[in-house]
């Protein structure tokens, strides 16, 4: 089963010179975890503002690709900016929703996600046509490897490139289910303190 730290891991080692945003919670904490870069920013209880501030950097730097890393129950708290995003629609945002249907940060309450709200469905609603689920990925991703020949020295069979998917997607889903017990952070340092608490704790010296 891949865990969420090594998920964080593999994406901040792909990355090159792309700007990243992250979304309050284990988004946050993950990928400063996995490698802090000059080039990442970081929420801290800011519930909801990862994606329009994603947004708004990537209007504000065309040149520049934008990735934002955001929970589902962010996502779910401010809906309208995915509406905004796909009324402009930036070609240099790209939004990842670590959906795993609770607010795991405080004690796995259920998300309307949970209760079969489709995230990529609203987005596309929204006019952001390339939302897909990871189902779609992986099976879009299986069918073109396909078709480019790729399995023609293969034995494996239609019905067993089918498990093949079901397993990558269900291992994949599984990174942020809340009732997995994820390895313990303990020597993982911690996020940089907020803006408020260096203010507080320059008043106080």
């Amino acid at each position: 089963m891949i865990n969420r730290q090594e998920l964080a891991r593999a994406f901040v080692d792909s990355l090159t010179d792309q700007l990243v945003v992250t979304g309050i919670g284990n988004a946050c904490n993950d990928i400063y975890a996995a490698g802090d870069r000059a080039l990442n920013f970081y929420m801290r209880g800011s519930m909801g503002a990862g994606v329009p501030i994603a947004f708004g950097l990537a209007r504000a730097r065309p040149n520049d690709r934008v990735i934002c890393v955001e929970g589902d129950g962010s996502v779910l708290m401010n809906m309208g900016a995915l509406a905004t995003i796909g009324s402009y629609k930036p070609d240099n945002l790209t939004i990842v929703v670590l959906d795993n249907g609770a607010y795991q940060i405080t004690g796995g309450q259920p998300t309307h996600t949970a209760a079969g709200i489709d995230l990529a469905a609203v987005a596309r609603g929204c006019g952001i046509e390339s939302a897909s689920r990871v189902e779609t990925l992986v099976h879009d991703l299986s069918m073109k490897r396909l078709l480019d020949g790729q399995f023609d020295e293969s034995e494996l069979t239609m019905r067993e490139l089918e498990v093949v998917e079901r397993s990558l997607v269900k291992s994949l889903l599984g990174i942020y289910h809340g009732r997995i017990a994820y390895p313990s952070m303990a020597n993982v340092t911690a996020p940089p303190p907020t803006p408020a608490a260096e203010m507080a704790a320059a008043r106080s010296a």
